[in-house]
């Protein structure tokens, strides 16, 4: 857990205050200096212990320690950012001489106070915080007097957070075909589009392109703890160790389309549509594949796939547009079983595993929640969009699709965020990873954003 500054550089960003009395009038002291020093703890609230009153003096006392903003961007002012700092307090014997401000690993860091000659005020300042690490900070201070006397403790807590309103393009210029996927490896973002291209990039920003072997169409891209895969036309499935070099795995009928592939950590499934119906390969070792020929089918292809740790589930398509939204689910990857979603949404496009529920985006800015896969909840979002990709950051989710109308939430839909990525781009896959939220889409040229 780093600090947000080494102590060196906060302590040339020493703060000038001014002070506020309640008295009848005001005065200005212009000599004091002050920091809080906001370091990585754990989350604690506001209060604690209070100091005591001797026959030598009294404790002085402080409240409504307040940080504005107290919810910063990650990597706002290009990774520092400046905020206001205050705290009201109370002094009888006006003899206020040290502050201290707790560090995160026990240590404690002091600066000296000014003789103030002030009962009451209020400090005031600006504070530069760093902006390169995502979490919640906490800095506790406290005040001690001439004579000794402790006052209460108070700490305060800053957020970095991602800002998923702002996006940035990171298209490389080389980049002419349309990307369809995205994902995060855990140290490298790799996406995939038309004509079997491959781009890489270890930060969402810098993009590379791979050479892939084939010029089929690829739809989908997954990370199964060591490698990668994708899948596309012509039941085309690669795999590669490093994102670099890649090889065939399997190839099949023209018309056999394939849109997503999971792994169960026992079989492989890669799924999409043949025929207008969805279409299923199944493998234990990601080398030899065999088709299903035992799925549901209701004139509903498959678009997703997500693994729980338990259950497949697979988002599908409807060709038809029935008027009827359903999901396939399956415990072994082999047998299938289609589920009502909704009876007046006639489609699911996308499915995830967030950690402790799935999540589907369909026609009409439409999200529903399952705990188990079996059992679905419409959640309204503020977009009428088809929502074809989606993406958790752990604590963020975003959903986004045709013509960048994405939507976000941090408190399981209880409010959301609405915004545009880029004008009328299509966002076709989205990933979080290093920090940001990645998107990949565009037409007959690819085009890439990422948050800061």
């Amino acid at each position: 857990m780093g600090h947000f500054a080494t102590r060196r550089a906060l302590h040339k960003l020493l703060i000038a205050l001014s002070l506020s009395q309640d008295y009848l009038y005001a005065q200005r002291w212009r000599a004091m200096k002050f920091v809080i020093l906001l370091i990585l703890l754990s989350l604690s609230a506001c209060g604690g212990g209070g100091g005591s009153d001797t026959a030598q003096g009294t404790a002085p006392r402080i409240s409504n320690l307040l940080l504005s903003p107290n919810t910063v961007y990650y990597m706002d002012g290009d990774g520092a950012t400046q905020i206001s700092a205050q705290v009201d307090f109370t002094d009888p014997d006006m003899d206020i001489t040290t502050a201290y401000i707790q560090l995160a690993d026990g240590s404690t860091t002091t600066i000296p106070v000014p003789a103030m000659n002030l009962a009451s005020g209020t400090l005031l300042g600006e504070l530069i915080v760093a902006t390169t690490q995502l979490g919640v900070f906490t800095s506790e201070v406290w005040l001690v007097d001439a004579a000794g006397h402790t006052s209460n403790h108070l700490s305060v807590d800053l957020s970095v957070v991602v800002d998923v309103t702002t996006w940035l393009n990171r298209t490389p210029a080389n980049l002419t075909t349309g990307l369809n996927d995205v994902i995060w490896s855990g140290s490298l973002f790799v996406a995939v589009g038309d004509v079997g291209k491959i781009v890489t990039s270890p930060d969402g920003i810098t993009w590379t392109s791979r050479t892939s072997g084939t010029t089929q169409r690829l739809h989908g891209v997954y990370w199964d703890g060591s490698r990668f895969l994708a899948v596309g036309d012509g039941a085309t499935i690669l795999s590669s160790a490093n994102g670099t070099s890649w090889s065939t795995l399997h190839t099949g009928a023209a018309e056999a389309w394939l849109q997503a592939v999971s792994y169960s950590g026992t079989r492989y499934v890669a799924a999409g549509s043949l025929s207008s119906a969805a279409y299923m390969l199944t493998s234990v070792d990601g080398v030899t594949w065999t088709e299903n020929l035992t799925l549901p089918q209701s004139g509903r292809s498959v678009s997703g796939l997500a693994w729980s740790g338990q259950l497949f589930v697979a988002s599908a398509m409807a060709e038809a547009f029935p008027n009827e939204a359903a999901v396939l689910v399956s415990q072994d990857g082999l047998t299938w079983l289609e589920v009502l979603v909704s009876v007046d949404s006639p489609t699911t496009l996308c499915v995830m595993w967030d950690g402790s529920r799935f999540i589907a985006g369909g026609i009409g800015g439409r999200l529903f929640f399952s705990p188990d896969g079996m059992n679905w909840t419409e959640v309204a979002t503020p977009s009428s969009s088809n929502f074809l990709a989606l993406a958790w950051s752990g604590s963020t989710l975003v959903a986004d699709g045709v013509v960048g109308n994405a939507v976000a939430t941090s408190d399981n839909g209880a409010t959301w965020q609405a915004f545009n990525v880029a004008g009328l781009y299509d966002t076709k896959g989205l990933a979080y990873g290093a920090n940001r939220f990645v998107s990949v889409g565009g037409g007959e040229s690819g085009i890439i954003y990422s948050t800061r």
